[in-house]
């Protein structure tokens, strides 16, 4: 076996898929190794004056494909003669004969044409086979490159899918964890919204019940204020009684100077002192003086306790904390205001009880300087001084005609006398 071809058989093991197929339809018949080119050559018809430039795209040791442009019609069997100025690195026979030929293309002028080298001399066929060899070797680099980066890009795709798959499950995962921090935030915020609910229901609840204790307190500061008035009234009461007591004792010590000075007729001061006794009336008048006398104290600190709880009132006016400070000072001071007047109500008793005992010794001396109900005692006429009679009289109300009038139970002592 030869060089050319070991070289040839060389070629064809390592020439691409497709290379030596057999091209029936373009009755192309080539076994031999194609080589890629890209030469331009000038071609002439032998026999005619026909002539152009075309361009190789692949050449092999039996023939080339030649792309050119022509005005005539190519027809089989025509042999062309090729100049491809390459001078001693001329691998292009001279001669060629056409074995099959077709327009590129619908509208266009150009032909592609299957040409059979014929005869090529050994210098131009050796030429030839270097080219095809050389074209081989390149193809195989090419091919080993491209296998190479097929490789490199099937690994990188390998990785590029496992970054992808990666990314797709870290991505997943991460959507998971966001929706379950969503589920979290949103249990989170309606928790949320319930508490504020509830706390809004329970301040609009606290607020009404603070807005009734408001009004249960400007109620309770009405009636500790009437009560106030009430006592302030009360204790003008008593010291009213207390003062027509005074007056009451006044007079009747008056009538009881008037019967010690002698003023009386000697019948007056015989009934008087008939009827009077000296150490009973000082008693009793002493008796009434003390008790007075209690009596005006205990009114008097009993005004001061009101005027003490009104100062206190005023003074935490402004100094009270909160509501329910305020509340139970307000509650302290109606108890003690209650407590007043509870005490009023004793003390205008026991004023009004001393008031009644000096009308008693009062009504008990007048009735001595009367007639004990009698016209006539004893065969004789009874006279009255009745300017001192209507002098011992005292009004139930007092000295103050302003003051309206007490009623008291009287009691008259009427005897019918045959």
């Amino acid at each position: 076996m030869s060089r050319g071809q070991v070289n040839n058989s060389n070629e064809k093991e390592a020439c691409p898929m497709g290379t030596n197929r057999v091209d029936k339809i373009l009755n192309d018949a080539r076994l031999n190794l194609r080589v890629r080119d890209g030469r331009e050559v000038l071609w002439q018809v032998q026999g005619v004056d026909f002539k152009g430039k075309g361009k190789v795209l692949n050449v092999s040791s039996s023939g080339l494909l030649l792309e050119t442009a022509s005005n005539f019609l190519l027809h089989e069997q025509c042999v062309f003669s090729f100049d491809s100025s390459l001078g001693q690195e001329n691998y292009i026979p001279s001669t060629g004969q056409l074995v099959w030929c077709r327009t590129k293309g619908l509208a266009s002028r150009k032909y592609l044409c299957g040409i059979k080298f014929i005869d090529p001399g050994d210098f131009v066929l050796s030429n030839l086979r270097r080219k095809i060899q050389k074209g081989v070797l390149d193809g195989t680099k090419l091919r080993k490159f491209e296998h190479s980066t097929s490789l490199l890009l099937s690994f990188l795709i390998l990785g590029l899918t496992g970054y992808v798959l990666w990314l797709g499950s870290l991505i997943y995962k991460v959507k998971e964890t966001s929706h379950q921090k969503l589920v979290t935030v949103s249990e989170k915020q309606t928790l949320l919204t319930r508490r504020y609910a509830g706390l809004y229901q329970e301040a609009e609840q606290k607020r009404l019940a603070l807005q009734s204790e408001l009004n249960e307190a400007r109620d309770e500061l009405e009636v500790t204020r009437k009560l106030y008035q009430d006592n302030k009234a009360m204790l003008g009461q008593v010291s009213q009684d207390l003062n027509e007591a005074k007056a009451i004792l006044v007079k009747t010590e008056a009538l009881l100077v008037q019967a010690a000075e002698g003023t009386l007729n000697i019948q007056e001061a015989e009934n008087l002192l008939k009827d009077l006794n000296a150490v009973q009336i000082a008693e009793t008048k002493s008796n009434i003086e003390k008790a007075i006398t209690a009596l005006q104290g205990k009114n008097d600190q009993v005004g001061q306790e009101l005027k003490t709880l009104r100062d206190k009132l005023k003074y935490y006016d402004g100094d009270i904390k909160d509501f329910k400070e305020g509340k139970e000072l307000l509650a302290l001071y109606r108890k003690n205001m209650k407590s007043v007047k509870s005490r009023m109500k004793h003390f205008r008793k026991q004023a009004q009880e001393v008031r009644r005992t000096a009308q008693k010794e009062m009504e008990r001396i007048r009735t001595s300087l009367g007639n004990h109900g009698y016209f006539v005692q004893n065969g004789m006429i009874v006279k009255i001084d009745q300017e001192k009679y209507d002098a011992a009289r005292i009004d139930s109300y007092g000295t103050d005609p302003r003051t309206p009038p007490t009623p008291d139970k009287i009691k008259i002592d009427v005897t019918f006398v045959e």
